[in-house]
């Protein structure tokens, strides 16, 4: 009896040291006092988020892990970036959280977590699970328009809001977004920055969206004229944008115009030579007046207002009167003494 009864106690010594090589470290089962619950903050029906644990298996989130007590242990997820063409959208991952009390708490940025030491259960029911947050995303395409409606060159640069990030934006074809209500918060256009028309908000709470951005352009006209207000062509003009020092040389036409195109806010400098003759410079501002008429008079100036006839006639009748009075009122000379 006593070698059998030896036997028996090896045996189990034996099975209770071999026994865990054998058995999988991992396993998504009911709970044990380490388990890990990893989940993911998208919809199941929308797309399936996957990880691999320690190198090995291969787990779809929602999942509870069980893992052998006081060890740690690796979760890499597989998806960085989730299409949902049904809805337009698409999941971007952003950091590993733990939620702990109801509240996130990032863990990691990388697609690789490394889990706490597993001697208690991370749980929603009990500290809190485990999260890969993804940022829903839907693609937003801009167009611009002067302020009349009018298509124009889009901008350098648009700044965009949603109440807590601002992006730039150079390039405006299907950039996506995190869904959500935006803003357009400034353009540069030509140079000129608080370029926007009004306020301009850009919806991407269900889907992606086309939005037209209405850009302080405007379509700016000179026209010159003499003083009989007869077009003058041939009128050498230099403009100057204020706004960002570009320069540009015109010649006017039949009817006295220089079309200037679009030109951004603030004023601008228009600098004539009109055969030969040098002009003053002028200062316009399109945004308050786009279309100026220049009226240069004979002497080689922008024209004065004319003084009328009448007045010349009054004032030299005033004139004539004053040197009569000045006249009647002299004194006579003294009469000559005789000795």
């Amino acid at each position: 009896m006593k070698p059998k009864l030896a036997l028996l106690v090896l045996a189990f010594v034996l099975s209770a040291t071999l026994a865990p090589l054998f058995v999988t470290n991992v396993r998504a089962a009911p709970c044990a006092p380490s388990c890990l619950e990893a989940d993911a903050n998208i919809p199941s029906a929308e797309a399936t988020v996957m990880v691999r644990v320690d190198g090995g298996a291969y787990y779809t989130l929602n999942q509870t892990l069980v893992f052998p007590y006081n060890t740690t242990h690796t979760i890499q997820l597989m998806n960085t970036t989730l299409n949902v063409p049904s809805l337009g959208a698409r999941y971007v991952f952003k950091q590993w959280n733990w939620v702990h009390n109801g509240y996130p708490v990032q863990w990691s940025t990388t697609v690789s977590m490394t889990t706490p030491q597993m001697v208690a259960n991370y749980t929603s029911s009990e500290n809190g699970p485990f999260m890969a947050q993804f940022d829903k995303q839907f693609a937003l395409t801009l167009t611009f328009t002067d302020a009349s409606g009018q298509a124009v060159n889009p901008p350098s640069s648009v700044i965009i809001s949603n109440g807590q990030t601002a992006i730039r934006l150079s390039t405006y074809a299907n950039q996506w977004l995190t869904a959500g209500t935006w803003t357009v918060a400034d353009a540069t256009w030509e140079g000129a920055s608080q370029a926007v028309v009004g306020s301009t908000t850009i919806d991407l709470t269900q889907a992606g969206t086309t939005k037209t951005v209405a850009l302080k352009a405007y379509l700016a006209i000179l026209r010159i004229v003499d003083s009989q207000d007869r077009p003058l062509s041939g009128v050498n003009v230099t403009v100057t944008f204020d706004v960002n020092a570009t320069t540009r040389s015109f010649t006017t036409d039949s009817q006295g115009n220089v079309q200037l195109g679009r030109v951004p806010i603030g004023p601008y400098t228009a600098h004539i030579v009109y055969q030969g003759q040098d002009f003053q410079s002028y200062s316009l501002d399109a945004s308050s007046n786009p279309n100026y008429t220049l009226k240069l008079s004979t002497g080689g100036q922008i024209s004065q207002p004319v003084v009328s006839g009448i007045v010349l006639v009054a004032i030299f009748g005033v004139a004539v009167f004053l040197v009569f009075i000045a006249v009647r009122v002299r004194k006579p000379p003294l009469p000559p003494i005789i000795k």
